[in-house]
């Protein structure tokens, strides 16, 4: 009785620690806690963003170092009103959130293969620097020096999310 008490312990610590795993076999997992919270879990690290607005969409890059969200904003500056305020965070590090508002709805975002820039899905395309959130003006195009390739990778569970769909 002894032995089989011990193997069971053994068996349980063995489930209870490789759970996080389950779910996703690269342990990377995401989750809206709340209207203005997203949780990232990233090789058993908890990380809780908490942003100034609602979450109406996020995407991620191929990295898994940065994420964008977007979303209608808690407060409306009323001098300056925002329709959509955007943010872009760090997944593995403490730097500062770089939040952006648009004066329209954002559809989505798709970050470049150079991995410094993002395109903004709004009526027109946005392209914003995902590392210091200066929006270039105009279209990009072979003359910019940029990169505008989309990221292509795997699709990975936790990638993406929208809130309404088109």
């Amino acid at each position: 009785m002894n032995k089989y008490i011990k193997s069971t312990l053994v068996f349980l610590s063995v489930l209870l620690s490789s759970t996080p795993c389950i779910s996703d076999p690269n342990n990377f997992s995401i989750k809206i806690s709340s209207k203005y919270k997203i949780i990232v879990i990233h090789n058993n690290v908890a990380n809780k963003i908490t942003l100034s607005h609602e979450i109406y969409g996020y995407e991620v890059n191929c990295k898994r170092d940065r994420l964008i969200a977007w979303g209608k904003p808690k407060e409306i500056n009323k001098n300056n009103p925002q329709d959509t305020t955007l943010t872009i965070a760090s997944l593995n590090s403490d730097e500062k959130q770089i939040k952006i508002g648009f004066s329209k709805n954002i559809f989505g975002a798709t970050f470049f293969n150079d991995n410094t820039h993002a395109m903004i899905e709004t009526d027109t395309e946005t392209v914003v620097s995902v590392k210091d959130g200066k929006v270039l003006p105009g279209k990009v195009d072979t003359d910019s020096g940029i990169n505008s390739e989309p990221e292509m990778c795997s699709d990975f569970k936790y990638k993406s999310f929208r809130k309404f769909t088109e």
